[in-house]
């Protein structure tokens, strides 16, 4: 943290969030035009766990996530729906970047899983388009408020789109602190509770 560029850790956020934001609060008015209005946003980048050395990065995702999941709650009653696409390990300039800057710099695991994922290619583009194809279709009509991580949960399945009214109803796919109560019965429950 502290040898890192402040204009630049500020402009990470400004960019993934207020970006998103100002292109979302501009839109509204056309999007409310539509008969099937749709805001995807792009997470995934750590918003969802600990991201060492991509302070900026991993928050701004993080802060996407909750941006996404207030304005669900807030235009759901206006016919707007809002996910969040985790598109995963696409191959892209970041991870170049990681790669460039070494184990030192990016921090030794977050390298050997890059360079991993990259030397296998990655996440094929064709996933995370295929996951918005979805959620812009009307086989997604009803969903709202969640994160889909494009190449890790079953979007593709029959199961889970057969339930989307339960799935945007509880908090799966979604950034929630585990509060104790809602623990699996055992001794953390106990002693927490």
């Amino acid at each position: 943290m502290e040898k890192t560029d402040s204009d630049a850790w500020w402009s990470t956020l400004r960019d993934n969030v207020f970006g998103a934001y100002l292109l979302i609060k501009h839109a509204l008015p056309l999007l409310e035009r539509g008969d099937r209005s749709r805001i995807i946003t792009f997470s995934g980048g750590g918003a969802f766990g600990t991201f060492p050395r991509y302070s900026a990065y991993a928050t701004s995702k993080a802060a996407l996530v909750r941006l996404t999941e207030c304005l669900a709650e807030e235009l759901k009653g206006r016919g707007i729906a809002v996910n969040a696409v985790a598109p995963g390990m696409v191959a892209t300039e970041i991870h170049e970047a990681t790669l460039r800057a070494g184990p030192d710099q990016a921090g030794r695991e977050h390298f050997e899983r890059t360079e991993a994922a990259m030397a296998q290619g990655g996440v094929p583009m064709e996933v995370p388009v295929a996951c918005v194809e979805f959620l812009l279709s009307p086989e997604a009509d009803g969903l709202t408020g969640k994160t889909i991580a494009a190449g890790f949960d079953p979007w593709r399945s029959e199961r889970f789109r057969a339930h989307l009214d339960e799935i945007t109803r509880s908090e799966v796919y979604t950034m929630r602190r585990i509060n104790p109560v809602h623990l699996p019965d055992g001794s953390l429950k106990e002693r927490l509770s």
